[in-house]
């Protein structure tokens, strides 16, 4: 069983484009072309040609709605032997999978590299590490010898010495350098 390809969850909506194609439409059929764009992205395929499942699929219940919808697949979708196309949907739907398909490549290619690169270091092969885990790191010699400030400590102090010598904690920071 082949596993499942990842489905559009958003579309490329261009306002311009749109409201160029749709300025002559009502307000019924603009809402029903979205309606039929919508379902042609969400299932990646063509509108079912039987338009009475299409019509409760889009609800378009009254008369007004259904011929409504009829005036839109017949504008903007091409009736196939497996339903209404829209060319605009078939091409980004297409680029959406070549770009799916582009991205799997690629990532499988990275991860050959990382595994490649991975057993290349584990066997000595280049790493200046020899192999070392990343405990075995830690404890080679190569830490620094800054050592840990003591914030909470040096500010208990710096309180103290202000009561001591009554003057301001500012002061007191000023004068230490710090």
């Amino acid at each position: 069983m082949g596993r499942r390809q990842k489905t559009m969850n958003h579309y490329p909506h261009h306002i311009g484009d749109f409201n160029s194609a749709t300025i002559h439409l009502t307000f019924v059929e603009r809402a029903l072309y979205r309606e039929l764009l919508d379902l042609y992205y969400d299932t990646e395929r063509p509108l079912n040609s039987d338009v009475k499942k299409l019509a409760r699929r889009v609800r378009a219940v009254t008369d007004e709605q259904r011929a409504a919808l009829d005036i839109v697949l017949e504008e903007f979708f091409t009736l196939c032997e497996d339903g209404w196309h829209n060319e605009r949907c078939d091409a980004e739907i297409a680029a959406y999978h070549q770009k799916q398909e582009q991205q799997r490549k690629a990532g499988q290619a990275s991860a050959k590299a990382r595994g490649a690169k991975k057993g290349a270091s584990a066997n000595g092969g280049g790493s200046d590490e020899g192999g070392l885990t990343g405990v075995e790191r830690a404890l080679n010699g190569r830490s620094t010898d800054v050592q840990p400030t003591r914030t909470r400590t040096r500010t208990r102090n710096t309180r103290a010495l202000a009561r001591e010598y009554g003057v301001s904690v500012r002061w007191v920071q000023r004068l230490l350098g710090g």
